[in-house]
């Protein structure tokens, strides 16, 4: 019996329903983040940097005094921690795969060099996005657990400025990681140079400087600014600067990553 020959129409919704090498690439570097991540080591290294500073704010806690909770949540945390876990975590965005010499193999796929590694970026910024939602419920946790005033208030405040801080600085990072194998120390000056030292200019330089941005949305929350002195001058631009910041980054970052050659070999003399 001859076969009856298929439908075109459902030989189209067939192949409409075959999911395409960019997701199918997405969907493994998705799989390729989170597994990594939860070995013992990493597994280690990310519990204790999630339990340090709830464990601080919560030992250092006074009723009558909130400026040592606050300095926690925003000066050490925020201000500090998250930019150095995004360049811890960003940073070697592609320079382990090349250290691992897992990279050739990855860029066989059939996927374009510019959607690979912003297929990569965006899952890695993913991950880093839902651990750091995890540490920020725990210091919403301890600031209730206190009742501590208005610690629902500046808690959503400081969620919605911490997911811009993570996309802003997270690009950043693995743009230092493209420009050389010595990432951390290319982060580290800018840190100082930039978001420590610029930042504390009194004039229109210190917009250079995206922990000025993060201030100035930080400083809705009047006990913040109150504290801080800090001002809600110039609050638009702050928002268009970690808007388009991240998506400037990131383009320039694929950018790079399509017209240069990483040789694992080079890396490996490094």
């Amino acid at each position: 019996m001859s076969e009856s020959p298929s439908h075109p129409a459902a030989e189209r919704a067939s192949d409409s329903d075959r999911p395409t090498p960019w997701r199918r690439a997405l969907g493994g570097l998705w799989r390729l983040t989170w597994k990594s991540q939860l070995t013992l080591r990493p597994l280690a290294r990310t519990a204790a940097f999630l339990l340090v500073v709830p464990i601080l704010a919560h030992l250092t806690f006074r009723a009558d005094q909130l400026e040592p909770y606050y300095r926690w949540t925003t000066d050490f945390y925020l201000l500090l921690l998250v930019p150095l876990f995004c360049l811890y975590g960003c940073g070697g965005l592609v320079r382990d795969d090349l250290q691992g010499h897992t990279l050739p193999f990855l860029l066989t796929r059939p996927v374009g060099r510019a959607r690979f590694y912003l297929a990569k970026l965006a899952c890695q910024l993913a991950w880093i996005q839902m651990l750091l939602g995890i540490e920020w419920l725990f210091l919403l946790t301890v600031g209730l657990w206190h009742r501590a005033p208005d610690a629902a208030a500046m808690s959503i405040l400081l969620l919605g400025v911490q997911v811009l801080a993570v996309l802003a600085y997270g690009t950043l990072s693995a743009l230092f990681g493209l420009l050389h194998s010595r990432y951390l120390v290319l982060g580290l000056l800018y840190g100082f140079i930039v978001e420590v030292g610029v930042a504390r200019i009194p004039t229109n330089i210190n917009s250079f400087s995206l922990s000025h941005h993060l201030q100035t949305l930080l400083a809705r929350h009047p006990p913040l600014a109150e504290l801080h002195d800090w001002t809600t001058e110039d609050t638009w631009l702050a928002v268009l600067v970690l808007t388009l910041a991240p998506v400037f980054l990131a383009g320039l970052g694929a950018l790079i990553f399509t017209v240069k050659e990483y040789l694992p070999s080079e890396e490996m003399q490094r």
